[in-house]
């Protein structure tokens, strides 16, 4: 009965011509059994690697071993788990087990390939990026990079004797000398060589190649994909530099100064377009390059309305340019609280444009979330206003705690991160997890910040409060004036269990309600009848020398810099 199966584990075996064969037997996918076939019209195929499956119940999981197919020939019945599991000691684990859930690790280390060199053994230079061959003791390569040589060296004493010994010697010398002339012609060339790298490798044109070729599948995370596609920096539109014209500063981003500026011929007429242009510091290191491309790249892969518009990049010439729409209308936290009514000067902002708000970026989520997208950092601070009017649409606007994430040695250096722990569930701080779920909470968030004015959450709490507040089951009660549905919003984004959580499509149409519940949209936003303490002073919300999580236009409060402080990951 078996059927369409795969690899079927290391030398299982079967006796039907059309299932699947191990990888000891040349691992090939099986065919459709002729009673599927018939009966069904199912046409299946087996791939590599995965275990023989039923006519119609579920095939056997892949692995060393691959699992048995269900002892019921039932479409509802699932195959058996593969086995894989190695001790170090070298024992095969054949029973299956249930060591670890979620995603696997797998850490990749680069070993030189040095059969070319006598010695078998070779280092990669640090410049050229080069093969070089090593060679033993005092031993000297060879012009040829693969051979080595010991340099004489001679000393000659001319003593008393015949004209035989004589010429002798001096033939010695010259023989002696001129190899040691060779090795230091070899020197030399090899040094001036080397000099020429060092020069072309400080060209940004060098520069820019070598990371968009090679360094980007090393450096990154590899596996870095959106909607199925795999990443490339080749697929950035570079804009010609003579195209770009700076207007005025906005503010300092994450890397270096943000501009408002125009571009022409990005609509195939010579009209002029307004972008925002974040721009690189020509001293920079190549850590910071590889992140403000980075950037570029997730920020392209992106199309929708809801989230900020990668325009074109300018890498040719220094400093480089990231080319990102136009959003005049600032951050959404800046916003709201410029927007608060005060006793003095009522809001223009109603109960109904503040849910259209959280809309808009509920919306920008439920796009990420159908492509498996997971933002980690959904916050005020991150969103962006097209316009300061009544016409505004809020935006998905800053992708560092995305982009960090993508940088494989994240994870294996063991480095310290900026982690916004106010916005994160507990999964995420106390364990590393990120899900998509990990934005749902993050917008419950970010709903208390919009319905609050935008005020800090989990007011006059440490970070060290916090973890230990949500780990407890504590949660922020609702802001000021804030209407019972939407409250209820935020605390089914705040469940403790992420399965829990809704996604992102049940959470706008419980906004939707929302806009349609006469009283909810009538009632009156809080008054703010004095300045907060919380609010006093004001800062980039960045330290020095790190790279993400600066929104594009804002700068931010004292409170907001206590609430982002390196978290070790672990």
């Amino acid at each position: 009965m078996l059927c369409a199966g795969g690899g079927g584990g290391w030398r299982d075996t079967t006796t039907h011509l059309w299932a699947g064969k191990s990888l000891f037997e040349g691992p090939e996918g099986g065919s459709s059994c002729p009673q599927a076939l018939s009966k069904l019209g199912w046409a299946t195929f087996g791939g590599f690697g995965g275990g023989g499956g039923a006519c119609t119940a579920g095939g056997g999981g892949g692995g060393y071993r691959g699992g048995d197919v269900s002892q019921t020939d039932d479409i509802t019945a699932d195959g058996q788990d593969g086995i894989s599991f190695v001790h170090p000691s070298g024992e095969i684990f054949l029973q299956p087990l249930a060591a670890m859930e979620s995603h696997g690790e797998a850490e990749i280390e680069v070993h030189l390939n040095c059969s070319h060199c006598q010695t078998q053994s070779c280092k990669r230079d640090e410049d050229s990026r080069l093969i070089l061959c090593l060679c033993h003791n005092e031993e000297v390569l060879a012009p040829d990079n693969i051979t080595c040589f010991l340099p004489t060296t001679a000393i000659c004493f001319i003593i008393m004797g015949s004209n035989v010994d004589l010429l002798s010697h001096v033939k010695l010398l010259f023989v002696d000398l001129g190899s040691v002339l060779h090795v230091f012609a070899v020197y030399y060339r090899k040094k001036n060589h080397l000099h020429a790298v060092r020069v072309r490798l400080q060209s940004p044109e060098y520069k820019l190649s070598k990371i968009r070729s090679s360094t980007i599948m090393t450096d990154y995370n590899p596996n870095y994909c959106f909607a199925g596609k795999v990443a490339s920096l080749s697929e950035l539109k570079e804009v010609p530099r003579k195209n770009i014209t700076l207007l005025r500063a906005l503010g300092h981003g994450a890397f270096g100064e943000v501009y408002e500026g125009q571009v022409l011929g990005m609509n195939g007429e010579n009209t002029a377009m307004q972008v925002a242009i974040k721009t690189l510091p020509e001293i920079c290191s190549e850590q910071d390059e590889m992140d403000f491309l980075m950037e570029a790249l997730i920020m392209s892969k992106f199309n929708h309305q809801n989230i900020v518009r990668c325009i074109g990049v300018s890498l040719q010439i220094l400093p480089r340019f990231i080319l990102l729409e136009l959003m005049t209308g600032g951050d959404l936290k800046s916003f709201l609280r410029h927007n608060r009514p005060k006793i003095s000067q009522a809001s223009s902002l109603t109960m109904l444009e503040l849910l259209h708000m959280a809309r808009d970026i509920a919306f920008g989520c439920q796009y990420l979330e159908e492509n498996h997208f997971i933002h980690r950092d959904i916050a005020a601070r991150n969103c962006l206003l097209t316009c300061p009017g009544p016409e505004r649409v809020a935006k998905i606007g800053d992708f560092g705690m995305a982009r960090d994430i993508y940088r494989a040695s994240y994870y294996r250096k063991g480095g310290r991160a900026m982690l916004p722990v106010k916005w994160m569930p507990p999964e995420a701080f106390l364990e590393g997890i990120f899900t998509c779920k990990t934005d749902t909470w993050s917008f419950g968030v970010l709903l208390w910040e919009i319905f609050s004015l935008g005020y800090m959450p989990y007011p006059c709490k440490t970070n060290q409060e916090v973890l230990e507040f949500v780990t407890s089951g504590g949660r922020m009660d609702p802001p000021k004036s804030c209407p019972g549905p939407v409250y209820r919003i935020m605390t089914q984004c705040w469940q403790h269990c992420p399965e829990h959580r809704p996604n992102f499509s049940t959470i706008l149409e419980r906004i939707n309600y929302c806009t349609q519940d006469p009283d909810v949209i009538n009632t009156p936003l809080p008054v703010e009848y004095g300045p907060a303490v919380e609010e006093e002073g004001s800062t980039v919300i960045r330290p020095e020398g790190s790279g993400s999580m600066t929104p594009l236009l804002v700068t931010h409060s004292m409170s907001q810099d206590a609430s982002l402080q390196p978290w070790e990951l672990h």
